[in-house]
């Protein structure tokens, strides 16, 4: 019998509604991360089972085996994933608790309570985030030298020449040449 632990509530735990434009973002941060290799594709794949059974009042508390069923993975992998996504920051959960009459005074959890999380940048990130970097800044970019700008400078020039030459041949009819 799991003990009641911090982050619990009696009742229906949050609801945070997404309406389409929180939805799409919620998806786009999730294509960004799995291009990025901080997710897996069982990870993306339960995160979108969670998008799709959100409600339009924010109601979204599935248990660990419906999502495993329906992201066609195991009950490991769903929870393995779930820690992924809430430390990267798309998602939180709270854990809903009840007294029934045959628990007596003892507390029993029915599910968690999910929250689905589009941060703008790390800042908006809830929980500390573990052994990834986000970053919403791109880094600084060194000035190129005046030797490197030389150098690019006549490229661009050489493959305009190129570029030029082979328009003027394909209009005139002849053969193109190859550089």
């Amino acid at each position: 019998m799991p003990r009641w632990r911090k982050h619990s509530v009696f009742g229906d735990g949050p609801r945070v509604r997404l309406d389409r434009n929180g939805r799409a973002r919620f998806k786009f941060l999730l294509r960004a991360h799995r291009r990025a290799n901080r997710l897996t594709a069982d990870q993306v794949d339960v995160a979108e089972v969670l998008e799709s059974a959100l409600g339009d009042d924010g109601r979204l508390d599935l248990a660990h085996a419906t999502i495993a069923e329906r992201a066609l993975c195991h009950v490991a992998t769903v929870k393995r994933a779930l820690v992924r996504l809430r430390d990267i920051g798309l998602i939180d959960w709270t854990r809903r608790l009840v007294r029934g009459p045959d628990t007596g005074w003892r507390c029993e959890q029915t599910s968690n309570a999910y929250v689905l999380r589009t941060p703008a940048c790390e800042a908006h990130v809830a929980r500390p985030v573990k052994k990834i970097s986000i970053s919403c800044c791109r880094p600084p970019i060194a000035e190129p030298t005046s030797a490197e700008t030389i150098a690019a400078q006549a490229a661009l020039a050489q493959w305009q020449a190129e570029m030029e030459a082979r328009l003027l041949a394909r209009r005139s009819g002849g053969p193109v040449p190859a550089f």
